[in-house]
């Protein structure tokens, strides 16, 4: 647990004017503190009472903190044992000096203030830290944080416990509140909240969220699709999903494991389809995670088909597609206009009775993404040559791509087939000029390959 302890002029000594002491002296001067900064090269400063002189026992007495930041490791842990014999709180250089106050990275974006700790290992992957969680609060939040403080009152007005009241914020967090926030309707947001309190308390109203998770590179995730997921009761998931990405979800949420595996579907489709109206229709809010972008073979369509005749609310969020994962992880870009003025994708995949129209896909300037085609790469290679396509056209194979067991194999039209049979699923095969870059332009097995 962290407490939040105000400083605001109580007396702080911090020994030691250094860098990491001048810092901390300064962090605590702007919290309010009355600093004394003791060190034998102290010079003068108007913000701090200066002390240059060495260090006494007697100087901790009656200070509300002390910390502890000379060079001198045996001083440091001297001070650290004689303030908890004397109940002083301490701050160390360096954890091992027996401190029991951590200082926390902090970053301030009114209203909120984020504070994050290594518990002494590491201030400068804080550093990092501070930026990235900057990042991912956007503006909206702080609207959010306005609004709720602005009903406050009205909430406990109308609703009498704490539990009801609790009920509410807990569903306002994850509706359409916030969704109207984010798209800079907030007198939508009010007119909510009213009739919410109008009628009693919050209702429990289910939604259904489409999420494409990427290729695989849990980075590679959207960061609207992480903030639905984390707000989800029940999710839905296939076996492309990395389970970094799962993890972002709450821990106490329900996940439903639905395979979508050519062949084997642990659930079949109907099923899939079955479970989110279901779940939503009990007022749960149910994300269905999809590898890559849902919309992109994926089947996303049909379940939000069923979605809309159930009349349920809905939102579809893209995904990195797994062929822009191809184009960007293993070094072929599959527009690079020397090579092609247009990209055509194709499942190789179909219904039955469905084939494929070879000689339409033998154009000059295009390059082809087939997914799905591990099991019919043969197929692709007779289908293309027969309708005219040379067989020393650059093919390139990828499998598992954007992830750390990414394997990649450059071949012809006419030789690709039978190595690809030795990669694992699920991999993209992409046919045409741009593969020859392929090896220029592949940053990402430098990083995994030794």
């Amino acid at each position: 647990m962290i407490i939040e302890l105000s400083l605001t002029k109580q007396p702080v000594l911090v020994v030691g004017a250094g860098s990491v002491g001048l810092r901390r002296a300064e962090k605590l001067a702007e919290q309010g503190a009355e600093v004394f900064l003791l060190a034998p090269n102290a010079t003068p400063d108007e913000r701090f009472h200066v002390m240059a002189r060495a260090f006494n026992d007697s100087d901790v007495k009656g200070k509300a903190l002390v910390v502890a930041a000379t060079d001198d490791d045996q001083l440091n842990h001297h001070i650290a044992q004689l303030c908890q014999r004397l109940g002083v709180p301490v701050n160390t250089a360096d954890r091992s000096q027996g401190g029991n106050v951590r200082f926390l990275a902090s970053y301030q974006k009114p209203p909120f203030d984020i504070a994050i700790g290594s518990k002494g290992l590491s201030p400068s992957v804080l550093k990092v830290l501070q930026e990235r969680f900057a990042i991912m609060l956007p503006p909206p939040f702080a609207q959010l944080a306005r609004l709720v403080g602005e009903y406050r009152q009205k909430v406990r007005y109308t609703l009498s416990s704490s539990k009801q009241r609790g009920a509410f914020w807990r569903r306002a967090m994850g509706s359409r509140v916030v969704e109207y926030l984010f798209v800079h309707r907030p007198e939508k947001a009010r007119q909510e909240l009213d009739s919410w309190l109008a009628n009693g308390g919050a209702p429990q109203v289910g939604e259904a969220y489409l999420i494409g998770a990427g290729p695989g590179d849990p980075e590679l995730m959207t960061l609207r699709g992480i903030r639905l997921l984390q707000q989800a009761d029940v999710i839905l998931y296939d076996r492309l999903v990395a389970d970094a990405i799962l993890r972002m979800g709450r821990s106490d949420a329900e996940y439903i494991y639905v395979g979508k595996k050519q062949s084997d579907h642990h659930v079949p489709q109907e099923g899939i389809n079955e479970l989110i109206v279901r779940h939503a229709q009990a007022g749960k809010r149910v994300a269905r995670l999809k590898g890559g972008d849902p919309y992109i073979f994926g089947r996303g369509g049909e379940e939000m088909q069923e979605i809309v005749k159930a009349g349920i609310p809905f939102q579809v969020v893209p995904g990195i597609s797994a062929a822009q994962g191809v184009a960007s992880y293993a070094g072929i870009p599959l527009t690079h206009r020397d090579y092609a003025h247009s990209v055509r994708f194709i499942t190789a995949h179909r219904r039955p009775g469905m084939g494929i129209d070879w000689h339409n896909l033998v154009q000059d300037g295009q390059t082809l993404v087939f997914y799905m085609g591990l099991t019919s790469a043969q197929d692709i290679a007779n289908g293309l040559q027969g309708a005219g396509l040379a067989s020393d056209t650059p093919v390139g194979v990828v499998s598992q791509a954007t992830t750390t067991r990414q394997q990649k194999l450059i071949s012809t039209l006419a030789e690709f087939a039978k190595p690809a049979q030795l990669l694992e699923s699920p991999a993209l095969i992409i046919v045409g000029g741009v593969v020859e870059l392929s090896t220029q332009l592949d940053w990402f097995s430098e990083l995994i390959n030794d």
